[in-house]
């Protein structure tokens, strides 16, 4: 591996002698057991408070998740849970062949890109987050995973953008745990921070509708291939939605 350094004002590289995700550690802490859920590699998750999700009566209504060529994280989640899961992605054609049997009635997929701005004519279609839960009655989604290879920057922030003010004018976002692969790119396509001021600001934004890091871990594979710490999982508790049900009853 070609190890670089980054530079003050954006510390990509493994030396400089930090980088930029060093400002973003997983301060905050899951008050329950910490799992991680499918496969060994890149299809697993870590999940806070699987066992609370696990003995739920009513179990998990239902799981938001923009996935990836890997089921085997959703085929745990709807075999230890009575879940529903909505899954759109452009590059497959469908779940993978772990989800079988009864659990296939509870697993939707569609085709579809996220993006920061729904486009029905494109091809795929591009939808935004607020108008797939809006498009299937959801208000809140218990679990939301995403993985969309550098597209969460702008689909994130499109949502933030769209949210109302709840009580007190503050936003919240309607998730209770977020499992999210975050991605920095040289190529500019998709746009992703290019400053470390950048990428504060809009982690703090995040932060402000209610998301807390309890957990990451590096995505060596994409790591090394760079030579540059580029690709990192986290996973994010809302602390503030009164419907998230790991801190609420």
């Amino acid at each position: 591996m070609a190890v670089t350094s980054g530079t003050a004002s954006f510390p990509d590289g493994f030396i400089y002698p930090y980088h930029v995700w060093d400002f973003l550690r997983p301060t905050f802490y899951c008050p329950m057991d910490l799992e991680r859920v499918g496969r060994p590699g890149d299809g697993g998750k870590w999940v806070c408070g699987m066992s609370r999700y696990q003995d739920m009566f009513p179990p998990l209504p239902s799981t938001a998740d923009i996935q990836s060529d890997d089921s085997s994280f959703e085929a745990a989640l709807l075999g230890r849970t009575n879940a529903e899961i909505w899954g759109w992605d452009f590059s497959v054609d469908g779940w993978a062949g772990e989800i079988h049997g009864d659990a296939e009635g509870r697993a939707h997929f569609e085709k579809t890109k996220l993006g920061p701005k729904t486009d029905r004519g494109a091809k795929p279609e591009v939808w935004t987050i607020a108008d797939l839960m809006a498009r299937n009655g959801h208000d809140f989604v218990d679990v939301m995973k995403i993985d969309v290879e550098g597209e969460e920057w702008e689909a994130l922030g499109a949502w933030m953008d769209s949210l109302p003010a709840g009580k007190g004018g503050e936003e919240v976002l309607p998730v209770g745990q977020m499992l999210i692969e975050f991605h920095l790119l040289d190529d500019g396509s998709p746009p992703t921070p290019r400053s470390l001021q950048e990428l504060l600001k809009w982690w703090e934004r995040l932060e402000g509708m209610g998301m807390r890091p309890v957990y990451n871990e590096h995505n060596w594979i994409g790591d090394v291939g760079r030579g540059r710490p580029r690709f990192i999982e986290y996973t994010l508790i809302n602390v503030r939605h009164g419907s998230n049900r790991l801190l609420f009853d």
